[in-house]
């Protein structure tokens, strides 16, 4: 066989070899790229809820520790802009875990008044 038959026969091949390779990876990739995309979904959705969850914990809370009522409004203000698709701020998020230590911190000191009633 002569050396250009020789090359192009390799390069036929080749392709060949290439074709049924991406044949069979090409959907492979679509089926994985399809489920990562589905478990990001899935993921994205669950830190959705659970900061919906913590946007309602936070309004308990401030009212719980007796905040004024226009930053409860402010609390719900957030929540309905974060269920419309909109951001927490850094400041919302920085208040809402001040409140929480707040909070923990007022049921510890109610927790040891009562246990120091209990001794006596």
């Amino acid at each position: 066989m002569p050396l250009h038959s020789a090359r192009v026969h390799n390069c036929a091949a080749l392709r060949a070899i290439a074709l049924r390779f991406l044949r069979h990876f090409y959907p492979q990739q679509q089926k994985e790229q399809q489920r990562i995309a589905a478990e990001r979904e899935r993921l994205q959705q669950q830190q959705r809820q659970c900061y919906l969850e913590l946007l309602a914990h936070w309004e308990q809370i401030a009212i719980v520790l007796g905040r004024p009522g226009d930053y409860i409004e402010q609390i719900r203000d957030k929540t309905a802009s974060y269920e419309r698709g909109l951001r927490l701020s850094k400041k919302a998020i920085e208040a809402c875990v001040q409140d929480t230590e707040d909070d923990h911190r007022q049921i510890q000191a109610q927790t040891q008044r009562r246990s120091r009633g209990l001794r006596l």
